[in-house]
């Protein structure tokens, strides 16, 4: 199965090949909306384009929509104080912005205390999305330094 790609003509002269977005609302990263109604992930200087008028849009996507707050932070900690599940990309953004160490984050001014929300694993100072670890937070557990509860000893 072949990429969809698009060619994109430099004012150097150059050509530089970027892959087609399929679907916008299923894509998480930084991306350029051109003329035509095409999605590209971006990767190139867009000032550096032949035909400025050719980028309409450019931004960074989460892969979901904030239905449950008005930032990731606050989204992902209303989406779970309801008990519903995150998503893929959801799940992205909550262990890029969640320390699981000493998950209280501070956003837009706001204190969120997402160990209200999460699994406290017993005698350490961590928390989890589940009740058990699952592959990622073995990582993040394995990765840096876990506190011991004064009750571990």
């Amino acid at each position: 199965m072949s990429k969809l790609t698009k060619i994109i003509h430099f004012k150097d002269g150059n050509t530089y090949k970027v892959q087609v977005i399929k679907d916008i609302n299923d894509y998480r990263g930084f991306y350029v909306k051109f003329a035509d109604g095409t999605y590209c992930k971006a990767g190139f200087n867009q000032s550096a384009v032949a035909d400025v008028n050719e980028i309409v849009d450019s931004g960074y996507l989460n892969g979901f929509l904030l239905e449950y707050g008005s930032h990731r932070v606050e989204h992902l900690y209303n989406k779970l104080l309801k008990k519903l599940p995150l998503d893929k990309y959801e799940k992205e953004a909550f262990y890029e912005y969640i320390n699981l160490r000493k998950p209280i984050e501070k956003s837009f001014g706001v204190y969120f205390d997402f160990r209200e929300v999460l699994f406290k694993r017993p005698g350490i100072q961590f928390w989890t999305l589940e009740e058990k670890f699952n592959p990622k937070e073995k990582e993040i557990y394995r990765e840096y330094d876990v506190i011991a509860d004064k009750t571990a000893w």
